[in-house]
């Protein structure tokens, strides 16, 4: 399967590098952005120790200014993703940069808006990072002590006793002054920078990888609504759920096997740019938010122009598996108003002219679906005649 994706890959390659820079200029625009947020992310930090509230507050302003900021971007996928479908038709010589923009507008609209489902996968990414750097540091802070790295055990020892001081005296303003002076000090700080410096890299590579797998695996659904215009998404995520149960180890399996290219590009782009920023630059270790934001702009830039293999890795698997959901579809339709008309007396003439109305859609959509069917296997026979056409003028030249 790789070699047969890797080489279409190749032959697009050069048309979805200029896709692909363009993405990366808007990436780095919405990085920009999300850079002036830096300070509202420290005083969420800082009003979380005094005020919890008000910390939790801040920080769902913060998620929800990264989600509208990445959503801006989720268009520029739809755009991606159908441009690299379209090199593969005879409309290849009409795609352009010009033409990609342009399509940004229809990824906007219903039924494109909103597949890639960036909120939630925002959300999942920031419970799961919350959770593993819980973890995380709960293992580095008990591997330092074990190896009293940066004299940790000495400086605990300190905190704990100023702490116990600070509860036993019922939280006087002297006792607070003393933590808070501890706490500020450099030796507390450095402890601190190194245990949040290891666990945000193991936290930020598992959280980037998910989120940037199930972008990944949520461009697939841009065919499902392709062929389904008209069906709710929430019919669209229920019919991918039902096909995929099935379907599921066939489908991961391919997906593995075309995106392992990727995964070994963000493993590394992320561990090379998140130590090198971050041992090198000065100031950056201790702010969790822009080093875990450059390197993952870095990231996206590098692995935007290999996207195209899930693509192309998607549009094969969706020709050979139109048909399954095509019958699922079809299936599921025609229970459903077979269930309506069992469950319900039909007295009214408007319950009859909506069963008809129902019947009636569903039946043109088997025929459009059909038609396009034809479509498609017409174009994929026109397609191998102008490639034969080609290679026997090849021949010929050669």
């Amino acid at each position: 399967m790789f070699k047969r994706v890797f080489d279409i890959f190749k032959d697009r390659f050069s048309e979805s590098f200029k896709f692909a820079t363009v993405i990366s200029f808007f990436c780095i625009l919405v990085f920009l952005i999300l850079f002036l947020f830096d300070g509202l992310l420290q005083g969420a930090i800082l009003n979380f120790i005094q005020n919890p509230f008000l910390g939790i507050l801040y920080l769902v302003i913060v998620a929800f200014i990264i989600s509208i900021c990445l959503s801006l971007l989720s268009p520029f996928i739809y755009s991606y993703f159908a441009s690299i479908d379209l090199l593969g038709t005879k409309l290849k010589d009409k795609i352009t940069v010009k033409s990609f923009l342009k399509t940004y507008i229809i990824g906007l609209n219903r039924p494109y808006r909103g597949q890639l489902r960036v909120f939630f996968v925002c959300l999942t990414s920031i419970l799961i990072y919350l959770g593993l750097t819980l973890v995380f540091a709960l293992c580095f802070i008990g591997i330092f002590e074990t190896t009293n790295a940066f004299n940790i055990n000495v400086i605990l020892d300190e905190f704990y006793t100023l702490f116990n001081n600070y509860i036993g005296s019922g939280g006087t303003i002297e006792s607070m002054d003393a933590l808070m002076d501890f706490m500020s000090s450099t030796s507390f700080l450095n402890v601190l920078n190194n245990v949040m410096f290891y666990t945000n890299y193991i936290s930020l590579l598992f959280t980037f990888y998910y989120f940037f797998h199930s972008i990944n695996i949520n461009t697939f659904r841009y065919f499902i609504v392709s062929s389904f215009p008209k069906v709710a998404p929430k019919a669209i995520t229920i019919l991918n759920r039902s096909v995929m149960q099935k379907e599921r180890g066939n489908f991961l399996k391919g997906y593995y096997q075309s995106s392992f290219i990727l995964t070994i590009i963000y493993v590394i782009a992320f561990t090379l740019s998140y130590f090198l920023i971050g041992l090198y630059v000065p100031n950056l270790m201790g702010d969790i938010y822009i080093l875990g934001l450059i390197s993952f702009v870095i990231c996206a830039i590098l692995l935007i122009p290999f996207m195209p293999l899930t693509f192309i890795y998607y549009g094969i698997y969706w020709k050979d598996s139109k048909t399954k959901y095509v019958t699922t579809f079809i299936n599921f339709a025609s229970k459903e108003i077979n269930d309506f008309k069992t469950r319900t007396v039909l007295n009214s003439e408007l319950e009859k002219k909506q069963v008809e109305e129902a019947e009636k859609n569903l039946n043109n959509l088997i025929n459009n679906l059909n038609s396009d069917n034809k479509n498609e296997e017409n174009n994929d026979q026109s397609n191998h005649k102008e490639d034969e056409s080609k290679n026997d003028e090849n021949n010929k030249n050669s």
